[in-house]
């Protein structure tokens, strides 16, 4: 009678453990998934959040691709010299880093088969202006204003993300 007493006994802790530990589990899991819950929710929200100011930055930036190229355009139409056209390009660039982006490194492009930086940045002798990605994606987009993945900057040697266009002339 003794040792079914301790083994009742014992069976009785036994139980008592695994209740408790299942409690304590199930407890856990609980808190878990609404912690996890949570944080996916708030998760969502930042991206969202972060989304929309990527957005907001990138139309911005492809106005400013737009609105540079309807009026470089209308001055290719108008011989208006290259030397002008950077002038415009120097101005443009510098308006833009003071009134709205200060890392903003210039607006440059290819046009009547000179390389013209808005920023000044001269390139060496091996850059090959249509061979870069910002060219070859604008090319491919046939006219519309594309934005291009992150690629090395030849300038600053940084990653950067680029808003392209070509011109009707379909080479600057």
């Amino acid at each position: 009678m003794k040792n079914w007493n301790k083994q009742r006994y014992f069976l009785t802790i036994i139980g008592t453990v695994l209740c408790l530990s299942a409690m304590l589990f199930m407890n856990y899991m609980s808190h878990y998934n609404s912690i996890m819950s949570k944080l996916q929710n708030m998760s969502m929200g930042l991206l969202n959040e972060t989304k929309d100011k990527v957005e907001k930055y990138l139309i911005r930036d492809k106005e400013v691709v737009q609105n540079t190229a309807f009026a470089l355009e209308y001055m290719i139409e108008n011989d208006v010299s290259t030397e002008k056209m950077k002038e415009y390009l120097v101005y443009e660039s510098r308006q833009y880093r003071e009134n709205v982006d200060e890392k903003f490194s210039g607006i440059y492009g290819y046009i009547n088969g000179n390389f013209i930086d808005g920023s000044g940045w001269i390139p060496g002798e091996d850059y090959v202006p249509t061979e870069r990605e910002w060219y070859v994606e604008a090319q491919k987009a046939m006219g519309e204003t594309v934005l291009v993945s992150p690629m090395l900057d030849a300038k600053t040697n940084t990653m950067v993300m680029t808003v392209s266009k070509m011109f009707s002339d379909k080479e600057s």
